[in-house]
């Protein structure tokens, strides 16, 4: 079969699935997209498998407009095919929250380029993208897959933190966290970030401070 011929199939699986109360949710929510079939991500991604991997397919699904072809694409993807010159490819296809932290978890996490993602994706203007950027760290130092170097990745994680968007907050949080679990100067690092923040009198001061309250490990405070 054609890339097609299996996007053809596939999509079809999928619209057996669809729930108009899922569709209305997400809108309710704010994640729009220019067709959702509102099927829920555990099935998409048990369809999804019966086609992983397969990196072109991926590619084709990840341009359409549909919701349930972009978040299949993230499970048919073939990590190790993912490279720095893709980053701007799956970068454009980041609609919303829901696709950045998918984008993050399914894929991006599990590739070599980790560091690459957090370098780049952390100083743009996108917040989508510096969201993306955060949960990828964020998941793949919970996962062992990437471990640094992470110092390098702090002052472009306190650009990231001009940001206005809660989420981009959030994700900062879970990154900060992460590196407080995993590596004992972690902590330290995160309460150096939040006294930064502090001190620039950034938006998101009050909410590290009150977050990092609670997630950091106790003895890491």
């Amino acid at each position: 079969m054609t890339s097609g011929e299996k996007m053809a199939a596939l999509l079809g699986l999928l619209r057996k699935e669809m729930n108009g109360a899922v569709v209305g949710s997400m809108e309710e929510r704010g994640l729009d997209y220019p067709l959702s079939y509102g099927v829920s991500v555990p099935v998409v991604r048990r369809i999804a498998r019966t086609y992983a991997p397969d990196h072109l397919l991926a590619r084709l699904l990840w341009q359409q407009e549909v919701r349930e072809l972009r978040l299949a694409a993230l499970t048919i993807a073939d990590p190790l095919q993912v490279t720095v010159e893709e980053l701007d490819f799956w970068g454009r296809g980041v609609l919303n929250t829901e696709v950045a932290e998918h984008l993050a978890s399914s894929l991006l996490c599990h590739t070599s380029i980790v560091g690459e993602v957090l370098d780049r994706w952390m100083v743009r203007e996108d917040d989508l993208l510096r969201y993306a950027a955060l949960l990828t760290g964020a998941r793949a130092l919970r996962d062992g897959t990437w471990t640094g170097p992470w110092r390098a990745v702090l002052p472009k994680m306190l650009i990231a933190l001009h940001s206005d968007r809660v989420f981009v907050w959030e994700g900062a949080v879970q990154m900060l966290a992460c590196l407080a679990e995993r590596f004992e100067e972690g902590g330290a690092a995160a309460l150096e970030i939040e006294r930064r923040v502090a001190q620039e009198g950034l938006p998101c001061a009050d909410y590290l401070d009150e977050e990092l309250s609670w997630r950091l490990p106790s003895e890491k405070k």
